[in-house]
Order: structure tokens, then C-alpha cells, then sequence
């Protein structure tokens, strides 16, 4: 129980840290590719999306793995 209590306060910790460096922080991200993509939005906005089209890509790849692996086993 005590570790759950660690974690919790480290979660806590580590939110109020982002809330600190994000609102004295906002930052600006422009991508622009001539005609085809014209992409604004803040920096931390872009960091979240960033990391939800990885976490995306990983558990794709982890299920796909796991359907072809399923597969390929043969029960007796």
C-alpha cells in the first residue's frame, strides 16, 4: 500500500511539473510544406498528439503480433 502511495505522489508530482512548464512555457509550432500541409498549434499540443501516434503505432504492432503469432500455433 505504501508504494501505491509513492506512485501516486510522484504522479501528482510530475502532473504539477507539466501544469508549471506549460503555462509559463505555451511554445508554437509551424510546419509548412508549400501547397500540401500548413500545421499550427502549441508545442505541447503537438508533443501529446506525438505521443498518441506512437502509442497508436506500438499497440498496432503489438497486436498484429499477437494475431499472427496466435496463428500460427496448431493445437494437438
Amino acid at each position: 500500500m505504501k508504494r501505491f502511495y509513492v506512485v501516486l505522489v510522484l504522479a501528482v508530482a510530475i502532473a504539477l511539473a507539466l501544469a508549471v512548464g506549460i503555462s509559463k512555457h505555451p511554445g508554437y509550432v509551424l510546419i509548412t510544406y508549400p501547397h500540401v500541409l500548413h500545421y499550427e498549434s502549441g508545442l505541447w499540443s503537438t508533443l501529446v498528439a506525438l505521443f498518441a501516434v506512437g502509442l497508436l503505432i506500438y499497440l498496432l504492432r503489438v497486436l498484429l503480433s499477437l494475431v499472427l503469432t496466435s496463428g500460427g500455433v496448431v493445437n494437438p
